[in-house]
């Protein structure tokens, strides 16, 4: 918990987790600050301050957070964090962190979820037939997806250095943001 005490001292101290402190007041666990991180809200700032280096590293994730994370033991229904992950993993949780891997996402059909995409992953997508994705892209990660004429993707691509391929480009809306603005809010970074 040292380094998750770290990672509140530096947010404390960048002024940016105000309507969050309460709730990370209360955090007594791990699981406790794994929720906390998976809450739509929050995926994004722990994203960019992992890629940024003031916050939880990759590798601190997977070797503390192993027995919740990367399908070892589904922690929630909402949401799922993949770090550090390889091979092929089936997307069902409406919100999925995805940091620091190479694999292979498969989404069954008409499933509905949103991807995060961050810390110099490099994945593949499958989409299984009339889905809908939202993917959020980050600093130097890459996607390639790969939908039939039933699916529909949104992407918002929050680095320019990101990459995003898709087989049905015309099936595919993308919009760019800052990824400062989106993670931390306006005026704080």
């Amino acid at each position: 918990m040292q380094e998750i005490e770290r990672f509140k001292k530096e947010a404390l101290n960048r002024n940016l987790c105000g309507e969050f402190h309460r709730l990370w007041d209360k955090m007594e666990t791990r699981e406790d600050f794994l929720q906390f991180s998976l809450n739509p809200k929050s995926i994004s700032y722990v994203a960019l301050s992992t890629w940024e280096g003031w916050g939880l590293s990759t590798e601190y994730i997977k070797k503390e957070f192993s027995k919740h994370i990367n399908r070892a033991n589904k922690f929630t229904n909402k949401a799922f964090l993949y770090c550090r992950a390889e091979g092929q993993h089936i997307i069902d949780c409406t919100e999925n962190n995805i940091m620091d891997t190479t694999g292979v996402f498969i989404i069954q059909k008409t499933k509905c979820p949103i991807i995060h995409v961050n810390n110099n992953s490099d994945i593949d997508v499958e989409c299984k037939g009339m889905n809908i994705v939202k993917i959020y892209i980050y600093d130097t990660s890459k996607v390639n997806i790969k939908i039939d004429n039933s699916c529909k993707v949104f992407v918002m691509s929050l680095s320019e250095e990101s990459f995003i391929e898709c087989n049905v480009p015309e099936l595919m809306k993308i919009r760019h943001g800052d990824v400062r603005h989106y993670a931390y809010g306006e005026g704080n970074y």
